[in-house]
């Protein structure tokens, strides 16, 4: 099977080995994961022996994902206030770096997991992390009635931009901000195979 499962197979579906393309593998051999003994089944990821346990963890934590991806993403809004504070310099580019950020940060927390879920998060909280840096700017106008109105005016504010054509370097940044998200939070690539039975060790001669 391809990409990453979250259940184990009954007993009763599991393979014995050796099948072809694999040798068997004695019990008490460690696990390529975490290194404990294996004594009933296992599963070959990319080659490697891996128990259920590893299986199951293999598939991320939404949870850890969007505690990864918000600290990144609060990150990139502290570099770009940062520099905008201390230079006076509208870094812009915090984007692209925001993007590569948040993405990584999210897959750490998905881990190998293939739901496009996590890809979509990362999407979102990048555009909410480089929207965030125009609301200084837009507290500053005079129709802005304060913080929470300028933070809200600035989740809309790209869409604007678009609509009337309007700071289009700005727009592409934040476009491949968001494309490094998605890019960055991609699953490696995970080929499993399994359930297999470990070979029972062997009876020692007398």
């Amino acid at each position: 099977m391809e990409g990453s499962t979250s259940s184990v197979p009954p007993a009763a579906d599991v393979a014995p080995l050796p099948l072809p393309g694999h040798a068997p593998l004695q019990a008490g051999a460690p696990c390529s994961g975490c290194r404990q003994p294996i004594m009933d089944q296992f599963f070959v990821r990319n080659g490697e022996a891996i128990c259920p346990s590893c299986l199951t963890a293999q598939e991320g934590s939404f949870r850890e994902a969007l505690a990864y991806g918000l600290g990144a993403a609060l990150l990139s809004i502290a570099l770009y206030y940062g520099i905008f504070f201390a230079w006076h310099i509208k870094f812009v580019f915090v984007a692209v770096i925001a993007g590569v950020l948040i993405g990584g940060a999210v897959r750490r927390g998905a881990r190998v997991s293939n739901r496009l879920g996590y890809r979509w998060l990362a999407v979102v909280l990048t555009y909410v992390a480089v929207a965030a840096t125009y609301a200084h700017a837009l507290a500053e106008l005079s129709e802005v009635t304060g913080a929470f109105d300028a933070a809200l005016r600035s989740l809309y504010l790209p869409l604007v931009m678009l609509w009337w054509r309007k700071n289009l370097v700005t727009l592409i940044l934040l476009g491949f901000g968001v494309h490094e998200a998605w890019k960055f939070s991609a699953p490696p690539y995970v080929h499993v195979e399994g359930p297999f039975l470990v070979t029972p060790p062997a009876a020692s001669s007398t």
